[in-house]
């Protein structure tokens, strides 16, 4: 009786630890492929479609969570580029938010103090539906790069 007890209360904690303890893969800054990607958009090797999502190819898919960077058209004519690092809060179950997110941004208007920004992400699962989202800046990367989050 006591092994059934033991096995079912072990069987309820991992459970509870698989709905609620968040698995975080949150990519990493890699700088040299984020330019790559940067540098594709800007010579129109990679193209946005009409919400501003770009496919990354299969070389470049790993420095986004989704495989996926998002263009904001901006009135200087430079587009603003956001690549997530993580969409959703992870859980060892499911995905239990699609509308948090991290990442990266990369504007060459601005590379002074840390702005706050209001760009095209993903929304829902497929990651190819797209809003508005407001972004806040974490902390700056590099020149022009800023690691940028939004918990709704």
């Amino acid at each position: 009786m006591i092994g059934v007890l033991t096995g079912l209360a072990l069987g309820l904690a991992a459970f509870a630890m698989a709905e609620l303890y968040p698995i975080r893969r949150d990519v990493e800054f890699q700088p040299g492929k984020l330019a790559q990607v940067v540098a594709a958009i800007d010579q129109g090797a990679l193209t946005a479609d009409k919400q501003g999502v770009v496919v990354l190819p299969a070389g470049l898919a790993s420095v986004s969570d989704n495989g996926m960077a998002y263009v904001t058209k901006v009135k200087t004519g430079h587009d603003i580029v956001f690549v997530p690092s993580l969409v959703g809060h992870r859980c060892l179950l499911h995905d239990a938010d699609d509308s948090a997110y991290e990442g990266y941004v990369y504007s060459v208007d601005e590379d002074g103090p840390s702005p706050d920004w209001e760009i095209t992400g993903p929304v829902g699962d497929d990651g190819k539906s797209t809003a508005s989202v407001s972004l806040i800046t974490e902390s700056r990367l590099a020149p022009h790069w800023y690691r940028v989050s939004v918990f709704s």
